[in-house]
């Protein structure tokens, strides 16, 4: 899928910290499984609009979630990684 290719692309993220949280290893694995849903649930809906020929209406807006929810799952990745 096309977020699998943005976390294959290792870009180091600016701010964030590798330690984990006192929340702990698999509330991060947890959140990480949410976000990867959240990501699907994105990719289907833009897929929907493209099939009723409004694609081009949310494209850009999705894309851009989609983006931000990438890098929320790099810094999860990090944090599963650093434990």
């Amino acid at each position: 899928m096309l977020f699998r290719s943005f976390l294959s692309s290792n870009r180091p993220l600016r701010g964030m910290t590798t330690e984990l949280p006192p929340i702990g290893k698999t509330a991060v694995s947890t959140g990480f499984q949410a976000v990867v849903a959240e990501i699907e649930e994105r990719e289907g809906f833009l897929n929907e609009m493209r099939s009723l020929g409004r694609g081009d209406r949310y494209e850009h807006a999705i894309r851009a979630e989609i983006a931000e929810r990438v890098n929320q799952l790099r810094h999860l990745d990090e944090l599963l990684n650093a434990a």
